[in-house]
């Protein structure tokens, strides 16, 4: 999807969240390079002209799992260099992702006691390659070593849209070849709803045979079910309650954050829409039109580009959230 490949060598200096933690970063590139992701090390990049996109860190804000991430959208600020990000057009990546009412809309449908599995692909993006042709806009330099990503990377801007695709063709295969009525996908999460009298181990097995007869391989520890309890999208569906709800963990997560603001006067912005985050997630299991609602579009609408500007809580409104269980019956 990059309209163009014919680009000048260019190196960008690696973010500091790479450069602050050295062995972590040395031990994700071994295990890249180990499973195939990742080629290399050169010492002389295999490539007449090559692209050398600055490498990150990311760290899972509560799993703590770290993960390298590649920044295609650098060189910023730079008018003689565009970026790789900046070759691929935002309108064909453009992705509309299922929402957790598609869900309960169908178990609505089947009635109570409906049977969900749930499947997760192991290392999502790395099951799809990068076109050979475009391996030298994919490289990393570290410890003055060059590699480059054969596979979709982390920092693309078309990496979704593309793994995207596998995913609904897996959709496409499971309804119109196993017959597998009711299927749900957002990216690599996998979500069935059988009938409560049907035999979803029978959906269960098919999908697990699907998998495997297309080479891709499930992360064994998220394959959960056939059951009337389970975690999608961050929710849990409840087929014998019939309700949906957050999980504990999210729920303590949420309640520590609000105590944090209690006896504050003011905040950041951005700590601001943090809080909003939170509590835009948690209205999803509420009563109401909740996903017509997103508390975030009033602080983005303000005269503040900084993130880091203090806004006085008097000044603005105070949105209310009825904090109801959401019955999946009404």
């Amino acid at each position: 999807m990059i309209k163009c490949t014919d680009l000048p060598t260019l190196e960008c200096k690696n973010n500091f969240s790479a450069r602050s933690q050295p062995l972590s970063v040395r031990e994700l590139i071994n295990k890249e390079c180990e499973k195939g992701f990742l080629s290399g090390p050169y010492k002389i990049p295999p490539f007449n002209y090559y692209r050398v996109s600055p490498l990150g860190l990311a760290v899972g804000k509560y799993s703590g799992k770290k993960r390298l991430i590649l920044d295609l959208s650098a060189p910023h600020d730079d008018s003689d260099n565009c970026s790789i990000n900046d070759l691929i057009s935002k309108e064909d990546c453009s992705m509309t992702y299922v929402r957790i009412d598609d869900a309960i809309k169908v178990i609505r449908k089947l009635g109570r006691f409906s049977l969900c599995s749930k499947f997760d692909i192991e290392a999502a993006f790395k099951q799809l390659g990068i076109r050979k042709d475009q391996w030298h806009l994919f490289c990393i330099k570290w410890c003055k070593e060059y590699f480059f990503f054969n596979r979709l990377a982390f920092g693309c801007r078309s990496s979704p849209i593309i793994f995207d695709n596998l995913s609904r063709a897996i959709c496409w295969i499971a309804t119109n070849i196993y017959k597998i009525e009711y299927i749900f996908h957002l990216l690599d999460d996998f979500l069935t709803i059988d009938k409560p009298d049907s035999c979803a181990e029978r959906t269960m097995a098919l999908m697990t045979t699907l998998f495997k007869r297309l080479n891709i391989p499930l992360a064994k520890h998220k394959v959960v079910g056939p059951c009337t309890v389970i975690e999608y999208l961050g929710i849990i569906l409840d087929t014998e309650k019939m309700e949906t709800r957050l999980p504990l963990d999210k729920t303590s997560r949420i309640s520590e954050f609000i105590k944090k603001f209690l006896n504050r006067q003011s905040c950041t912005k951005r700590e601001l829409l943090q809080l909003l985050g939170h509590l835009n997630f948690a209205m999803r299991v509420c009563v109401g039109d909740s996903d017509d609602t997103d508390l975030t579009d009033d602080v983005n609408s303000f005269a503040v580009e900084k993130s880091d500007f203090y806004l006085n809580f008097e000044h603005h409104k105070y949105i209310p959230v009825n904090g109801r269980i959401r019955c999946i019956e009404s």
